[in-house]
């Protein structure tokens, strides 16, 4: 693999932990601030324990695989759509 494919690669797959982590991570903040249990007196260690046992099984069960099912939808989409743009021979 070339070194600027091996780049875009990497940049790709950033991108598409971004997109999976950060709404996960939002929406269980969200969830445990609304929720009965006052986390804010916990030590921080114990809040960071808490929060990631909850958001990476969720993150490698379901947001990734959704993220990557779009993405991969969006790109079969987009190359079909240059594809039938370019000129006929």
């Amino acid at each position: 693999m070339k070194k600027h494919e091996l780049l875009y690669a990497r940049l790709r797959r950033t991108a598409m932990v971004w997109l999976a982590v950060y709404p996960t991570v939002l929406l269980v903040l969200m969830l445990l601030r609304a929720s009965a249990i006052d986390f804010r007196h916990w030590p921080l260690p114990l809040r960071a324990l808490g929060t990631t046992l909850i958001v990476v099984p969720i993150v490698v069960n379901i947001s990734a695989p959704l993220v990557e099912a779009l993405v991969a939808k969006i790109m079969r989409h987009w190359l079909h759509y240059r594809r039938s743009r370019l000129p006929h021979q």
